[in-house]
């Protein structure tokens, strides 16, 4: 063999090996897919099968709402019945006190519809809304404003409370209203998940 030759033959050899290794070679390529990113589980149904939450808080020269939802997490039929019982909490969960008002009673929260208190059967994955009011409002000097750093609603009499965290800048005033239950569609994420633990 000659030198030329055996020069050949190596670099054929090379080109061999790096054609085996490439896309289309023989040599076996791993190709890792990239993980599903994972559907977010819904929050477990509470023992009572009634979950509550919040909606946004609609503000508007100085007047504050939010909606209230209770939702039949559970397999079997639930009911609500009057007005949910409201506390203010602190950032460590201690109450204030805090005048709560069945009713719109606060300047400008006529508009806010109070249906008053019924009785409402729940049916698996139905829901009922009710509604938050107050009034940011300072009046005085002498009265330290007040600012919740959280609410805890009791949606029914014999129902858990559910503590959940909502800015409830109620200046001096010391008052909240309250609206009473009102029976309301089902959406589709208000479905019942699981029965409750």
């Amino acid at each position: 063999m000659t030198w030329g030759r055996g020069r050949a033959l190596l670099a054929l050899g090379v080109v061999v090996l790096a054609g085996g290794c490439g896309p289309g070679g023989g040599a076996a390529v791993s190709v890792t897919a990239a993980p599903r990113p994972a559907t977010p589980k819904p929050p477990a149904c509470p023992t009572d099968g009634l979950r509550v939450s919040l909606g946004p808080v609609d503000g508007a020269m100085g007047l504050r709402a939010v909606q209230l939802r209770v939702v039949n997490c559970s397999t079997a039929s639930r009911t609500v019945s009057g007005y949910p019982a409201v506390r203010v909490l602190d950032e460590h969960r201690a109450p204030y006190h805090v005048t709560v008002h069945h009713g719109p009673s606060v300047a400008g929260a006529g508009a806010v519809v109070d249906p008053g208190p019924t009785r409402i059967a729940l049916a698996p994955g139905r829901l009922a809304t009710a509604a938050l009011v107050w009034r940011n409002l300072v009046t005085r000097s002498d009265v330290v404003a007040l600012t919740g750093a959280a609410v805890e609603i009791t949606p029914t009499q014999g129902a858990l409370p559910h503590s959940l965290p909502l800015n409830v800048d109620l200046g001096n005033t010391g008052r909240l209203d309250v609206m009473a239950w009102q029976a309301a569609p089902p959406t589709a994420t208000d479905r019942p998940a699981s029965p409750p633990t």
